[in-house]
């Protein structure tokens, strides 16, 4: 078989599957489709010199629910003084729940 027409085969049958199916998957479908068995190595690299690639979907992290709208108390009670232009230094946090993910 020509190069040529093999490699028209191979471009339409990778996108005729939305470029999602991968050297096994498409190798079994030329064979069924068209008869002709290709080995999956052999694909593989007529796939790299095509500059075939696969679209893989990443994975989102799951996002956490959170109650943002909850309001503690002032356990500490602490009277800071500004004068200086100094922020808080330290302050007693062991009353808030963290988050699943927090360590």
């Amino acid at each position: 078989m020509k190069t040529k027409e093999y490699h028209n085969i191979l471009i339409n049958a990778f996108a005729s599957h939305k470029k999602v199916y991968k050297r096994v998957r498409l190798s079994q479908f030329i064979a069924k489709k068209h008869n002709i068995y290709i080995n999956l190595r052999t694909l593989g690299r007529d796939m790299n010199r095509l500059c075939l690639k696969c679209e893989i979907k990443r994975k989102r992290k799951e996002r956490e629910n959170k109650d943002i709208t909850a309001k503690f108390e002032n356990i500490v009670n602490r009277d800071y003084n500004n004068n200086q232009n100094r922020n808080i230094y330290a302050t007693d946090v062991t009353y808030i729940e963290g988050t699943r993910d927090s360590k």
